[in-house]
């Protein structure tokens, strides 16, 4: 599709609109569409990640049924079938690998987990030659496994593989106290809104696992400061709009719950009845102490994190 965006062409899509009482029964729609020029390249980030086809401007889901195995390829020799359901991969690196490698953790393909299919191939570029994947299938309501060498696959395509891009920085130094001070100006103003866009994105886009405490904090922070001092203290702005922010969230208990009282003072012209505020006091409280407990279960592992 790549090739044939830059070409000009296009191509049909035959879809099936999903509704909860078609069960598969509804009628099919034919859809011409122009594709679009391609001009970067697109990989995948978290684990639950869709794979993207940007010539369509789509993503989707791969599932993690075998559709068919191609004859003479490692499945075959593995014995894998048609029909048979991954439902965990492991990674076995090689006996020759370099001291401290690790392997990557298990991937498991469930409802609960969602990773997907694509995170699979793409562990796979970065890993040594002749590192093996031990698959865990089901077939027949019965629970197999075959371990699995992978082979080149050619015409398979990534931009990135073999090289390791180095980050574009820039250092941006003021020459004068004006500078400095739109500089600072300018920094608070992104800290403050990347709060604020990360927040509203929590739950959603952004899993509730992303969260840290004070390990995670402390780890950050010892990783900003070996990168020197300037950087120490633009983490430390992160950090401080962090601190504002959630403490001006209306949350009884903190700042934002009491100018929420004032503000209900200042309209009634009286305060709120004193077992109202005890009240959501202790609501706030239960809620400030569980997110603690959360993200300390999260800085020890006490929960996994699966982003």
């Amino acid at each position: 599709m790549r090739q044939l965006a830059q070409e000009n062409g296009s191509i049909r899509l035959t879809v099936r609109r999903s509704a909860a009482s078609g069960n598969g029964r509804q009628a099919t729609e034919d859809l011409d569409l122009a594709l679009r020029e391609v001009t970067w390249t697109s990989h995948l980030v978290g684990r639950n990640d869709p794979l993207a086809a940007p010539a369509l401007g789509i993503a989707y889901r791969v599932l993690n049924l075998v559709a068919d195995v191609q004859p003479d390829s490692p499945a075959a020799t593995a014995g894998l079938q048609s029909g048979d359901v991954i439902t965990k991969a492991e990674f076995i690196l090689p006996k020759n690998v370099k001291k401290g490698t690790k392997a990557p953790s298990a991937l498991e393909f469930d409802e609960k987990e969602q990773q997907n299919w694509p995170v699979l191939v793409r562990i796979l570029q970065s890993l040594p030659p002749e590192t093996q994947v031990k698959l865990t299938y089901t077939r027949d309501e019965k629970q197999e496994q075959a371990t699995l060498l992978p082979a080149d696959a050619d015409g398979f395509f990534l931009a990135e593989r073999g090289f390791v891009f180095l980050p574009v920085q820039r250092i941006r130094k003021a020459d004068t106290l004006s500078e400095q001070l739109l500089y600072g100006y300018q920094e608070t103003a992104n800290s403050l809104g990347m709060v604020f866009r990360f927040l509203r994105k929590l739950g959603t886009q952004i899993p509730m696992t992303a969260l840290g405490g004070p390990v995670t904090i402390a780890k950050a922070a010892g990783y900003s400061a070996f990168e020197g001092g300037g950087k120490l203290l633009i983490f430390l702005t992160m950090l401080s709009a962090n601190l504002a922010v959630i403490n001006f969230l209306p949350i009884p208990l903190l700042d934002g719950g009491h100018m929420v009282f004032l503000a209900y003072e200042g309209i009634r012209g009286r305060p709120a009845s004193e077992k109202f505020v005890v009240a959501l006091h202790t609501v706030g409280f239960a809620l400030i102490i569980s997110l603690m407990i959360f993200v300390l279960g999260l800085d020890f592992g006490l929960i996994p994190r699966n982003i």
